[in-house]
């Protein structure tokens, strides 16, 4: 991928373009330098499609489902219709009489626009109240510039995607993830939902493990931690002096596997009959579910769930690790779950992810090698020949008891 990404940037390696013009440097002893920087083709083209994909806007729509909100919505609509019809028989009897019948701006004046107002306008406010949360939620989290670069991402890789997580303060955070830190597990679909784990390399410093972990490690430990990356990652060699205000190694940079992975639990129902003979079922643990029951019995269900972990590269600590927060489920199936990262490759065939710039590299390529070889054709080409005065070469003085250089002497020299 950063192969891709030079390409994108016109910043890819010419050692390649050298080999094919059979370029040695070690033996180049033409006195034209050719320049072998290469042609940004690219860049200009990415610009043009970023621009284009970013004026295609999207809606924020909720559409109530549930029984009760059906009821509200036809029953306002019966009552709008109500008055249009009341309203259609006072004009009949007398205009001014319908005038005087107060109704609000907001409205349908008649049939045509109350099928209007049905189709396209008309919402409860439980659907305004989460179509103006949501806006909130993509606001505060910045979700234009995330967009952007999602669309980067599918132009250059193919494969692009968020990460949506509620925090420990109850936010919900949303931003987009780097295909170059990802590891997916094999998937044969493009939204990767039938993936066994979903892993991300994160980079982060001591001083942020610390607060991200909290009591989970011990300062001794953060430590042996901090060590093991000594001289990596643009780290010092050594511990550099402390001082009052941090540990020398808070600084230090470390790496960091974010990963999720599907996995069953086992969920224990409990069977039994109440005092008036009805059956009812609740909720039990497994330890009480591996002894006998007299009335009734235990129900047993697998549950999809989801966990998580956080390790710490190179080393042999793990921390944050247990059953993913805020899982989603659909209410016809609770056995299922989903992960929290939703990714989509637009260009999969056999399990490769190919993005449109990763296809146009050989196009990029015949462009270079047209543009060194048409500097190579000028350095290398013969002039034409020259012209000469041969007066103006008569009687040159060489300096030396007034010999004289004949013209062809002359045209040596030059």
């Amino acid at each position: 991928m950063q192969y891709i990404s030079d390409y994108a940037q016109g910043k890819q390696s010419v050692n390649n373009y050298k080999q094919q013009l059979g370029v040695d440097q070690r033996n180049d002893e033409t006195f034209i330098n050719i320049n072998y920087e290469p042609l940004p083709v690219l860049p200009k083209f990415i610009d043009i499609a970023l621009s284009r994909l970013m004026k295609y806007d999207y809606n924020i729509i909720a559409t109530p489902i549930d029984s009760k909100s059906r009821f509200e919505i036809d029953d306002y609509f019966k009552k709008q219709r109500a008055k249009i019809k009341v309203k259609e028989k006072l004009a009949e009897v007398d205009p001014k009489l319908a005038a005087s019948l107060e109704t609000s701006p907001d409205e349908p004046k008649d049939e045509e626009e109350l099928k209007i107002f049905r189709e396209y306008t008309y919402k409860t406010n439980l659907a305004k109240e989460a179509e103006m949360a949501t806006e909130a939620i993509l606001n505060d989290n910045g979700f234009e510039d995330a967009r952007l670069q999602t669309f980067e991402n599918a132009l250059l890789f193919g494969i692009a995607g968020y990460k949506e997580e509620v925090g420990a303060d109850g936010r919900i955070y949303i931003r987009e993830i780097n295909p170059k830190q990802m590891l997916i597990a094999p998937s044969q679909r493009k939204d990767y939902k039938d993936a066994e784990y979903i892993a991300e390399l994160k980079y982060m410093t001591v001083s942020t493990l610390r607060r991200i972990a909290g009591d989970q490690f011990t300062e001794e430990q953060i430590e042996k931690i901090a060590k093991s990356y000594l001289n990596k990652f643009g780290n010092p060699d050594h511990f550099p002096r402390s001082n009052i205000y941090s540990r020398s190694y808070d600084d230090f940079k470390i790496q960091v596997m974010d990963i999720e992975f599907d996995s069953t639990n086992m969920m224990v129902y409990e069977e039994g009959i109440d005092s008036k003979g009805n059956k009812r079922y609740a909720r039990a643990d497994m330890q009480k579910a591996s002894k006998p029951k007299k009335n009734g019995r235990f129900i047993k269900a697998p549950v999809g769930v989801v966990y998580r972990a956080k390790w710490i590269v190179g080393t042999e600590y793990i921390f944050d690790y247990g059953l993913m927060r805020n899982m989603k489920r659909r209410n016809s199936d609770l056995k299922s779950t989903s992960k929290s990262y939703h990714i989509r490759a637009y260009s999969k065939q056999g399990g490769i992810v190919t993005g449109k710039v990763e296809s146009m590299i050989s196009i990029v390529d015949q462009i270079n090698l047209a543009w060194f070889r048409l500097q190579q054709a000028i350095a290398e080409a013969r002039p034409d020949g020259f012209a000469f005065d041969l007066d103006a070469l008569e009687d040159i003085p060489l300096g030396k008891a007034g010999q004289q250089l004949t013209p062809y002497q002359t045209f040596q020299l030059f």
